[in-house]
């Protein structure tokens, strides 16, 4: 589609009867007024909005909302709209839906507190619901990034004041989910989600988990709460709302994925600081405002804090260093406008598992320049990169780009292609051109690794090998989070942490060290964790899939905190069908447990530049990593 349709669907609702909010429909009115400015300089094909809100009576004696009927977040209007979108969207249109206002829990699962007439009696979109909605949407075709402002705790009043704390308890008999959407001229069946579409490790556990097809953005974690921030005397804005749109406007004419959006987002709560920790799920390459940087490039925003320390969001899981080299840049050299002067470097200090301080390297550098609009970049990652992003930058530090190392003879020789930043004798993965004067990859053993559309890149090409050295690179980040673990082992916490495997055939409880758990096809494995001491800990687990070099979130509700009961997942095993399709009748796949002591939220670390956030600043940034290899076989 050369010319994509962009549609919007802003759901405010401050019209609570019981818990009114001051900044939800001013969360719309913001949203809006950046689409409307958006399609008038021509940044997207906005086709329509469908905006629903309904503001707090401006008179006492007023019982409901002043804006029309037709126009409130009603359940049946917000469904009608749904519906109405994804009818009218076609393949490869965008879509935005944006929620602020209350989030609600009922038994472990959670939706968003809607009204269920003009009298403020609520109703509620669970969550379930809402998958089937995007799925439907994804299914054809639509690219889709839903914002929710709104917290998912039923802990009220657990940060303090509740008069702006986003939750509220919902009448669980006022609506029961009901996937069948109405208006006089469309109906949209939504059926129910399939949970037995895996692939090689899966697991179903709720609407969150594996959503390629679109982006979700959430204000905060499962077990926290979001909050309203007041802006000057009176004006109140959601936390999410407000920084995001801040964000877009401070990108200006860059097209940032979602990705590189939630980054910034995450710096600007952390420098607030906020008490709560925005989360992204699914496909940050996608993008609604627009797109530039992809998966593979590293980027970290600058968060300077209050007493004016630099840091970063990102430490020994995202592969970064004590005491290695970043380059810090502005916001305009990414658009090639500043002068690479306007560039510093910083040594990383303080490494932990999800967070790093920087310290100049230049102590008569003006660090006052410095704000929200600085990125970090490992100067490693940029010694051998043609960076599309940080132009000039990158030739001040180095004389060799990718341009230039993949035109290097001996690099087309016998060392063939390598990832950047790499030496041949570090590189775990090469491209060689081979007898039939075609690329394959070749690990550290000399193995040919399977890449079927490899071949038909030609090495004669520039642009191809270009491809080639993005593929090195992210093989290359596979192969660091398989072999990632703590520079410093926490013993503490090692034995505070109980981490068990078992499989559905009777096996006994194993801890991880074995050196493969053998699976048949479609069998069950299990993973339990449980905090055995008073140290805050959080789980998260990842599945490695070698062969399909994919890397996928299990857990759908990331910072699961710890105790005693354990959490406990089942996945199903399954030879992937591209294996299978080349006579494949096994595949292997590495299981990876990450225990962190501070809240991070790990966006889908394929994307090689999850963006972490974490406790209160004395808390210790401890971590652990368990690793459990399963091989399954298709019998």
């Amino acid at each position: 589609m050369t010319n994509p349709k962009y549609f919007a669907v802003l759901i405010g609702i401050d019209f609570y009867a019981q818990k009114p909010l001051k900044g939800s429909v001013r969360d719309v009115d913001l949203i809006q007024q950046y689409l409307i400015t958006a399609k008038l300089e021509g940044k997207i094909n906005l086709s329509q909005i469908f905006r629903h809100t309904a503001s707090n009576p401006t008179e006492a004696s007023d019982a409901h909302p002043p804006e029309e009927p037709s126009s409130l977040p009603t359940l049946q209007n917000v469904r009608k709209s749904l519906a109405q979108v994804t009818t009218v969207a076609e393949n490869g249109d965008f879509v935005y839906i944006h929620f602020s206002g209350h989030g609600t829990a009922q038994q472990g699962s959670f939706g968003l507190a809607v009204l269920n007439d003009e009298f403020g009696q609520l109703s509620c979109i669970f969550g379930s619901e809402i998958a089937e909605i995007l799925r439907t949407m994804v299914e054809k075709k639509l690219k889709v990034l839903l914002v929710l402002d709104c917290c998912f705790s039923g802990r009220v009043d657990r940060h303090g004041d509740a008069g702006n704390c986003r939750f509220i308890e919902c009448d669980p008999t006022i609506n029961l989910p009901n996937y069948k959407l109405h208006d006089s001229l469309i109906e949209t069946t939504y059926t129910s989600v399939n949970p037995s579409t895996f692939r090689d490790a899966s697991t179903w556990m709720n609407w969150v988990v594996d959503p390629k097809g679109y982006t979700v953005l959430t204000a905060c974690g499962p077990t926290e709460q979001s909050f309203e921030l007041q802006i000057g005397n009176n004006e109140r804005h959601g936390i999410l709302s407000y920084f995001f749109v801040r964000t877009l406007r401070k990108l200006g004419e860059l097209k940032m994925s979602h990705l590189v959006i939630f980054q910034f987002v995450c710096a600007m709560f952390k420098a607030c600081p906020a008490k709560q920790t925005p989360q992204l799920k699914g496909n940050g390459d996608l993008r609604f405002f627009g797109h530039l940087v992809s998966s593979v490039d590293m980027i970290f925003p600058v968060i300077k804090l209050r007493n004016g320390r630099l840091r970063i969001q990102a430490g020994e899981i995202l592969g970064v260093q004590e005491r290695e080299e970043l380059v810090l840049s502005p916001l305009n050299v990414l658009r090639n406008e500043g002068p690479a002067k306007a560039s510093v470097t910083a040594l990383a200090q303080h490494t932990g598992g999800v967070e790093t301080d920087l310290e100049l390297a230049d102590s008569t550098f003006d660090s006052s320049q410095i704000d929200a609009t600085w990125i970090a970049r490992p100067l490693r990652w940029l010694k051998d990169t043609e960076d599309p992003y940080l132009g000039s930058v990158t030739s001040n530090y180095n004389d060799n780009s990718l341009e230039h190392q993949v035109n290097t003879e001996n690099q087309q020789a016998s060392n063939g292609l390598i990832p950047p930043g790499l030496t041949p004798a570090t590189a775990p993965f090469k491209a060689v051109v081979n007898s039939q004067g075609q690329f394959e990859i070749r690990n550290r053993a000399d193995e040919k690794v399977e890449f079927d559309s490899i071949s038909l890149l030609s090495p004669q090409s520039k642009d191809s090998r270009v491809q080639v050295c993005r593929l090195l690179s992210h093989l290359t980040r596979f192969d660091e989070i398989t072999n990632v673990k703590p520079r410093h082992e926490d013993v503490a916490l090692r034995d505070a942490i109980d981490i068990r495997l078992s499989k559905s055939q009777g096996m006994s409880s194993l801890k991880p060290g074995f050196e493969f758990i053998e699976a048949r096809d479609g069998e069950s494995i299990k993973i339990s964790v449980a905090n055995k001491s008073k140290i805050r800990a959080y789980v998260h687990m990842f599945c490695l899939g070698v062969g399909t070099w994919e890397i996928s979130n299990l857990l759908a509700a990331e910072n699961t905190e710890l105790s005693a009961d354990p959490v406990e997942l089942e996945i199903q095993m399954e030879v992937p069908d591209c294996q299978i399709i080349r006579g494949i009748r096994q595949s292997e796949d590495i299981i990876k447990v990450f225990v962190t002591t501070r809240s991070a939220p790990f966006i889908n670390m394929v994307m090689s530049m999850p963006v972490f956030r974490f406790a209160e600043d004395e808390a210790l940034d401890s971590w652990l990593v368990h690793t459990f290899r399963i091989r399954t076989c298709k019998c």
